[in-house]
């Protein structure tokens, strides 16, 4: 049930756009990187909060996969990608706030922070959007790079020249 046993909501929900959605560069055949944040209320039950926001982006998705009209546009649907999400196609498809800060905090790799530099709030909660953004920019611009991260920044720019740009 997406809903408190009283009607209420026990969480407030985004919707992250990622990569081409989140840089404004979207085209027809594009697929939309996503990623789902959750807040819940203040009481409620963690537990019950994460079942919730489960529940909650589930009917998003089912919604947003239906065939578009009008009928020209019926075969074509909007595939959501919620890949580039924290520990990928293995981790929870929406995490809390406080689970996206602990792991940015301690497991972030240098390809998460570049992801993270085309995130922008798509859909859902304004307050819950301002304190994703502020959580993001400290991962994407950090006071300082190690030397390794910059020359991870390198590989990792090489790399999508050479698979992705035209030659």
């Amino acid at each position: 049930a997406a809903e408190a046993a009283d009607g209420g909501l026990l969480t407030r929900v985004l919707v992250v756009a990622m990569g081409r959605q989140g840089g404004r560069e979207i085209g027809y055949g594009s697929d939309a990187d996503v990623m789902f944040v959750h807040r819940p209320v203040p009481g409620a039950d963690p537990d019950a909060a994460q079942r919730q926001a489960l529940a909650i982006v589930g009917t998003l998705s089912a919604l947003l996969t239906q065939p578009l009209k009008p009928p020209v546009l019926a075969e074509r649907t909007l595939a959501l990608d919620a890949d580039l999400r924290p520990e990928g196609k293995n981790g929870p498809l929406v995490r809390s706030l406080d689970s996206f800060a602990e792991y940015y905090r301690r497991w972030a790799l240098v390809w998460e922070a570049q992801a993270l530099l085309r995130a922008r709030p798509l859909a859902g909660d304004d307050a819950l959007a301002t304190d994703f953004m502020d959580l993001v920019d400290s991962v994407r611009y950090p006071e300082e790079l190690s030397a390794a991260d910059v020359r991870e920044i390198r590989r990792i720019k090489a790399r999508v020249e050479a698979e992705r740009l035209p030659r």
